[in-house]
């Protein structure tokens, strides 16, 4: 059974094995989740760029993206995005990477490349992470999972006026029906996951970071309030563009 609140984990986990991973349901403030703990000493690595409707950047690791997590959908024939055909509730298919390597493998090895050394906690940021959340706690049973969420009708909003969104559907039907889906993935998720954190968004962009306080003291990072206030941005998401 999962846990709101674990403690740290013993010695013998190293840091390397226990990731942070933080996901929910697209333009729910998974990006703005990232960069405040990126902003608190966790290593991102090489993460896709910033622009209009993500001023400050996604944080999601390129490579992972694109090789791991939209590699898996589409080589199984979902929507590499993540948005229209979307693997069943159950999916977890054991796959080899280059006919060798198992997901675990294949993912150190892409943040080694990248420069990633095991003196500190790392994160990936996905919200297709949610689609695929068995195989990534197959792989890291003891991640720290960190599951973002915000007011249906705000997630709804910002689909309708973001054009990556946008382009699926203008129906807020539709976007309240991929919510559905996204939310009894993400409720299985915290059931099952060893640790697991909820961190609501609309709560943080008002000036509450508690949640965020508690994940910190629990696994033993450095909580610098000034650090969190500076990077979170509530003109962005006012606008419904975040």
């Amino acid at each position: 059974m999962a846990s709101e609140e674990t403690s740290q984990s013993t010695g013998a986990t190293t840091l390397q094995e226990r990731p942070f991973f933080i996901t929910g349901l697209p333009r729910s403030g998974t990006s703005m989740t990232a960069g405040i703990f990126a902003a608190l000493g966790l290593w991102t690595g090489t993460t896709v760029a910033g622009g209009p409707e993500n001023p400050k950047g996604f944080f999601e690791h390129v490579i992972l993206r694109e090789q791991v997590t939209k590699g898996i959908l589409a080589s199984h024939g979902f929507d590499p995005l993540g948005v229209r055909k979307l693997p069943p509730k159950d999916f977890n298919p054991n796959i080899k990477f280059n006919n060798s390597l198992s997901l675990r493998q294949t993912i150190e090895a892409i943040i080694r490349d990248d420069g990633y050394r095991p003196d500190r906690a790392w994160l990936y940021k996905g919200a297709k992470m949610t689609l695929l959340w068995r195989m990534f706690n197959n792989a890291f049973p003891n991640a720290v999972w960190i599951v973002v969420s915000r007011e249906r009708e705000g997630f709804v909003k910002s689909c309708l006026k973001t054009s990556f969104m946008m382009q699926h559907s203008s129906d807020p039907d539709f976007w309240h029906q991929l919510a559905d889906d996204y939310e009894e993935r993400l409720t299985d998720l915290s059931k099952s996951v060893a640790t697991v954190h909820h961190v609501k968004t609309d709560a943080v962009i008002q000036g509450d970071f508690t949640a965020i306080e508690k994940i910190c003291l629990a696994h033993g990072l450095d909580y610098r309030a000034d650090d969190v206030a500076e990077f979170v941005s509530p003109k962005f998401w006012n606008t419904g563009s975040k």
